[in-house]
């Protein structure tokens, strides 16, 4: 502090909490002023832009389709794997899964796939995420130039929107080159058992919006974004290059880790934290007690509501595909 300013607080020992309450009045004040320019920018495009998506799915019928290519880091995700795949099989073109020596049937299920690609990638059996956001922020980078689109996400992670390759198609005509999804954490006690021919988001179909930690900038142009800049768990992100940003209610990314699969993460994780995680405070949520994660779920199944409608009656016919 300088000198005339610790003199001045010297004699008006006031002046300093009313300093304080003005600074953090400012930063309130531009934290509302982001959240109306962002509610604002939601309704223009789902006042605008949904509607184009709708006009483009019913005339799209032989038309091609953007190219998208997913990248993702895994370990012991044997559970939800079909489900990935049922997913995102019928509108993306190469999957990449780095997986972090797997020990269950993981690579196995994956390997059934003709479409998989899988790397692997070795952290001690330590889970890092400084490994993980350096495999995130520049695995991509290969599809330049023979995709439209990449996905960057988890393995429990589902990017989803009614009329998802309309919505790519449109995006690319228009030159969006980042898509700012709805953030929801699903909510069911149980992950179900696969069923050949079903989606997972026909079956749990509620849940909680959490735009905070589930808006994430997952699908994006790898020809026209440089660097992407994620942060730990993916969910901030600074991308540089040509940004537009598509920001409509109808993307949504639905966040399936349910309240069983959150109780096991916790059991086999807790032990697998790098210690540069600890020490920098990243995986905490690892750390809580079961307590703790009951009480947060019991919170969550108060909340939850119906994502979508058109989400219990199954995507359109389109977006599903041949498997």
């Amino acid at each position: 502090m300088s000198g005339w300013r610790s003199i001045l607080l010297s004699v008006f020992p006031f002046l300093g909490p009313v300093h304080r309450a003005a600074h953090a009045g400012r930063e309130q004040l531009r934290r509302g002023l982001n959240a109306v320019r962002a509610s604002g920018r939601r309704a223009w495009f789902n006042r605008v832009w949904e509607p184009r998506i709708r006009r483009e799915a019913a005339r799209a019928s032989g038309s091609e389709r953007p190219v998208v290519h997913l990248y993702a880091v895994c370990w012991n995700e044997e559970r939800i794997i079909p489900w990935f795949l049922a997913h995102y099989v019928p509108f993306v073109e190469r999957i990449v899964i780095y997986d972090n020596g797997s020990t269950d049937g993981t690579r196995e299920l994956l390997s059934r796939c003709p479409r998989v690609e899988i790397r692997h990638f070795d952290t001690g059996g330590k889970r890092d995420e400084v490994v993980r956001m350096g495999i995130r922020n520049s695995a991509w980078k290969e599809s330049a130039g023979k995709a439209d689109f990449v996905i960057v996400c988890d393995m429990d992670e589902f990017l989803w929107h009614p009329r998802m390759p309309s919505l790519l198609a449109v995006m690319k005509k228009n030159g969006f080159t980042v898509l700012k999804p709805q953030g929801w954490q699903m909510v069911a006690d149980r992950l179900p058992d696969y069923v050949e021919g079903r989606q997972l988001t026909e079956l749990v179909f509620e849940g909680v919006e959490d735009g905070r930690n589930f808006s994430k900038t997952v699908l994006f142009d790898p020809n026209r974004i440089r660097e992407i800049h994620f942060g730990p768990g993916s969910h901030r992100s600074s991308p540089e290059g040509k940004v537009k940003i598509f920001s409509s209610d109808g993307a949504k990314l639905l966040h399936y880790t349910l309240r069983d699969t959150a109780l096991w993460k916790l059991s086999v994780n807790r032990g697998r934290i790098a210690e540069a995680d600890r020490t920098a405070g990243r995986s905490r949520h690892y750390l809580r007690t079961e307590e703790q994660v009951r009480a947060a779920w019991d919170r969550l199944a108060q909340r939850k509501v119906r994502v979508s409608p058109e989400m219990m009656a199954g995507a359109d016919a389109q977006s599903r595909g041949p498997r």
